[in-house]
């Protein structure tokens, strides 16, 4: 079923059959070459999980390699992901560009990324963060949590034990 739908360029479905060729699932042979073919299809067709799984590939033991994890990150969250953002947040914290990692945190925290909050306040706890940036990240990611809640969530929440989604 997936590889008809990856025939027909569904972004998703191209994603999610190189995770099977990577992890070699549902009978299908291991193939990392394969996997990452499928994912820079799928990237190319919008699929940010996409773009973040290379990115994630590229940082790994494996290939050890900041230029392209970085721009693939950079791909994913220029796509929306939240988690690329993330990553590029903490980044450019971790590089000392803390103007930058707040940018980047924020969008993430604005598109419901938790972890954002925890690296702000730490920026804020050591003076590299205004009382401001902390307060309009803090603020943003209220208006995500308050747009988003519904009582399906909150179900889901109590039987997760993930308040997050």
């Amino acid at each position: 079923m997936k590889k008809k739908q990856a025939k027909a360029n569904n972004a998703y479905a191209v994603y999610s059959l190189g995770l099977a060729y990577f992890y070699g699932r549902n009978g299908l042979r291991r193939s990392r070459k394969l996997a990452m073919k499928l994912w820079h299809r799928a990237g190319d067709l919008g699929c940010a999980d996409a773009y973040l799984q290379i990115g994630f590939l590229y940082g790994s033991f494996r290939y050890r390699d900041k230029v392209k994890t970085l721009d693939y990150m950079a791909k994913a969250a220029e796509l929306g992901h939240e988690q690329a953002r993330y990553f590029l947040g903490k980044w450019e914290m971790m590089n000392g560009d803390t103007d930058e990692a707040i940018k980047h945190l924020t969008i993430a925290a604005t598109n419901g990324e938790p972890r954002s909050l925890t690296l702000v306040q730490e920026l804020y706890q050591y003076g590299l963060a205004t009382k401001e940036e902390y307060t309009k990240l803090l603020r943003s990611y209220q208006e995500y949590v308050t747009e988003i809640k519904s009582v399906q969530r909150d179900e889901a929440a109590v039987i997760t034990g993930c308040p997050y989604y």
